[in-house]
């Protein structure tokens, strides 16, 4: 491919203010012209600077006719415009021409080789290094020296002594000047020819080296036929795909390789053909022969082996089809295991770099390790004036069925489950480089050489399924207890009970399961008690409630979310009485106790804030709680306080009280005559001590007797074996 410059000029014009804004709006509407090209002068004017954009085009080739075309930036604007004019910008703009013009092949190289220097002529892009310029100069592109000092042109190189370096470039000498210089000619530029030497063709053998690589840069989608559900993207050349629906009884591989060459050792290789029976040039298939063309040990040229080995449980067709793509090499035999050649078709011809193989796999007897043997492409097959940048593309080997390669379901599964390790697929390039020999003075050189082994980075299948870990997540209480509980298995987009794992595996460290793990019991730690209560996506228990009917879409850990047990009291009043139910005042003296327990505390009951309460027939007494006391043992405790009924007993009558007779008085015996005055009569005596009572004192004295008897005011009273009537308080009757 070749770049072009687009470069777009517009000479430097002034221009007044009434046209500026049309210029404006043509510089807009470009995408060449960028907003700081454009700068305003003095006296309101704007100058229009020379434009010319960065960017390149790429193009196989450039016309003549475009590059006659082409004009300098002095020529840009037509019709006479200069640098002084200032007329109707629209004018200008309206017959501008801008034109593409390619990068400048108008000038001289100086081609530097074996036979002097000499400089030619070039006016494009496409004329060939080696073309006759108008003046009848050519670089000379002849071998060189005789004997140990013959050295075989190969191309053309920028540089002196090429090396592969970094910058360096190596053409062919039919090859266009703009493949070696894409840029164009500035001017001083030197060409260099690049020979192979003799003293080069002893070490031609390790420049016959590369790098091959299976799958090179294919997305995990890209390796699989299936449309399998990606899991992880390659990584380390490993790709992981979910087994899950999308993975169907048949599971398709689509496996390739490539193998990369120096463009040195392809440039020998590619010209060899025309040299073969010169020394120090690498010969191709020299023969006809069937005995030595079928003849898998005969070393007699040049070749590369691809070898291919697979995973044994990767299942092969019955033909294999692929395509081998190459300008330089073809295929030439398909070898088993064991190096024995087996039946195979190629199909190659000088318009294509592919070659189709096929061949029957029973020859291989169940293995899966094979050979595809290529060689130099003979003259017939070798498509002419293909540059070197193209003839050094990679060979590559590419599977043509989706069939080609398989693994069945089971062992997807059991590479999913962890029964089986992941598929690998392989291979390595070696070879021999035939190189013509001559003897000087008893040393050899040339001949015979190994083309030394590169071996593929491993290329692995993986499958799994979404995996659940569990994490105990009781750290905080429980100090070195393995956090860890299991991993189980569960099928991309499914859940744990929904899937067709579930064989009831629970997993633990060693096992990874396809069911739920057992539920935690109960820890007790320092005297307290934790529960464990669900798994969760959070640890801190936020998160999503996690359980067997969980839709699970990708790996994950969920935790252990536990509660601290804590034991509670509560109260309940019960009627120990037949047919009697608790009244409301009753049942607002049960007690509340809001305090969380302990496994193992000690709880005395309240007792209710009365202990006996009226109603208009009886009363109710509490009785005492049913237990008396408590120690909680893994449960909450209730105390159940009794009540009893007792009715109000009716009051029996108390009889009349009846009297107790009066006492019938012993007169006294007639008093002893003392020194007392005596009244002078009963009459005056009475008349003088009876107090007024409203009584005639004319009653006798046995109605007086009778009198006081009758009012119960008569007191008796013995003493000394004496009685003593009282009459009034100066008088005694004895």
């Amino acid at each position: 491919m070749v770049k072009q410059n687009n470069i777009y000029r517009i000479r430097k014009l002034t221009i007044g203010v009434p046209s500026a804004l049309i210029a404006s709006a043509f510089i807009l509407s470009s995408t060449l012209i960028s907003a700081d090209e454009v700068t305003t002068t003095q006296e309101n004017a704007i100058t229009i600077t020379e434009v010319v954009p960065t960017h390149q085009a790429e193009s196989t080739t450039t016309s003549a006719a475009t590059t006659e075309e082409a004009t300098t930036s002095d020529h840009l604007f037509e019709n006479g415009a200069t640098r002084e004019d200032e007329g109707d910008v629209n004018e200008l703009i309206k017959n501008a021409r801008f034109t593409n013009d390619p990068a400048n092949f108008n000038g001289t190289v100086t081609f530097v080789t074996n036979h002097g220097n000499i400089d030619v002529k070039f006016t494009n892009g496409t004329e060939s290094l080696n073309h006759t310029d108008i003046d009848g100069n050519s670089a000379n592109t002849g071998d060189s020296g005789h004997g140990t000092s013959k050295a075989y042109f190969i191309g053309f190189s920028n540089v002196p002594n090429f090396r592969n370096n970094p910058g360096e470039k190596l053409v062919y000498s039919y090859e266009a000047i703009q493949n070696l210089f894409p840029e164009g000619l500035k001017g001083g530029e030197k060409v260099y020819a690049k020979y192979l030497t003799a003293t080069e063709a002893m070490y031609y053998s390790g420049k016959m080296t590369g790098k091959i690589t299976v799958n090179k840069e294919k997305t995990a989608a890209e390796m699989s036929y299936n449309e399998a559900t990606v899991k992880k993207e390659v990584e380390n050349n490993e790709a992981t795909y979910y087994a899950d629906d999308a993975i169907k009884e048949i599971n398709n591989l689509n496996i390739g390789a490539v193998f990369e060459m120096d463009p040195f050792t392809t440039a020998v290789l590619r010209y060899s053909p025309n040299h073969y029976f010169q020394p120090g040039t690498a010969e191709y298939y020299p023969t006809t022969n069937p005995d030595e063309y079928n003849d898998p040990t005969n070393k007699n040229y040049t070749y590369v082996d691809l070898h291919v080995k697979l995973d044994s449980r990767i299942k092969l067709a019955k033909v294999l089809d692929f395509t081998f793509s190459s300008y330089t090499f073809q295929p030439h035999m398909i070898l088993d295991k064991n190096n024995q050649k087996i039946a195979a078709t190629f199909e190659t011809n000088n318009t294509s770099p592919d070659s189709r193989i096929t061949f029957d796999t029973t020859s291989l007897n169940g293995e899966t390790e094979f050979t595809i043997r290529t060689r130099i492409r003979r003259l017939e097959n070798m498509q002419e004036n293909v540059d070197l940048a193209t003839a050094s593309q990679p060979m590559k080997l590419t599977s043509n069925k989706k069939d080609n390669f398989t693994i069945d379901r089971n062992t997807v599964f059991s590479i999913a489950k962890g029964e089986e390790d992941a598929i690998t697929a392989g291979g390595s390039i070696d070879g021999s480089a035939k190189l013509y020999s001559m003897s000087i003075f008893g040393f050899k050189l040339g001949g015979i050489s190994a083309i030394p082994k590169t071996t593929s980075p491993i290329v692995t299948y993986n499958y799994a399924f979404n995996k659940v870990t569990f994490d105990r997540n009781s750290s905080a209480f429980e100090n070195g207890v393995e956090q860890t509980v299991g991993t189980v298995n569960v099928v991309h987009n499914k859940s744990i009970s929904s899937d067709e794992l579930n064989t009831n595996t629970q997993p633990d460290m060693n096992t990874i399961g396809d069911s739920m793990p057992v539920t935690p019991s109960n820890v007790i730690v320092n005297g307290k008690e934790y529960k464990f209560k669900e798994w969760n996506t959070q640890a801190d228990g936020q998160g999503q409630a996690f359980s067997d009917s969980t839709v699970v879409s990708e790996d994950m850990t969920v935790y252990g979310i536990w509660e601290e047990v804590v034991y509670h009291v509560t109260y309940r009043f019960e009627s120990t009485t037949a047919g009697k139910s608790l009244p409301k005042a009753i049942n607002d003296l049960l007690p509340t106790d809001n305090v969380q327990y302990n496994n193992n505390e000690q709880v005395t009951p309240i007792a209710p804030a009365k202990s006996v309460v009226d109603n208009k027939n009886g009363q109710w007494k509490f009785l005492g709680y049913v237990p008396a006391s408590a120690t909680i043992q893994g449960a909450d405790v209730e105390f159940v306080g009794q009540w009893a009924y007792e009715e109000k007993v009716a009051p029996t009558p108390t009889p009349a009280p009846t009297p107790t007779p009066a006492p019938t008085p012993t007169p006294d015996p007639k008093p002893t005559p003392g020194t007392e005055k005596k009244p002078s009569t009963v009459e005056e005596s009475k008349k003088e001590e009876l107090p007024n009572t409203g009584v005639s004192t004319s009653l006798t004295w046995p109605g007086l007797i009778m009198f006081l008897l009758g009012l119960g005011i008569l007191g008796i009273k013995k003493k000394k074996d004496q009685f003593f009537i009282c009459i009034n308080k100066d008088h005694l009757i004895k």
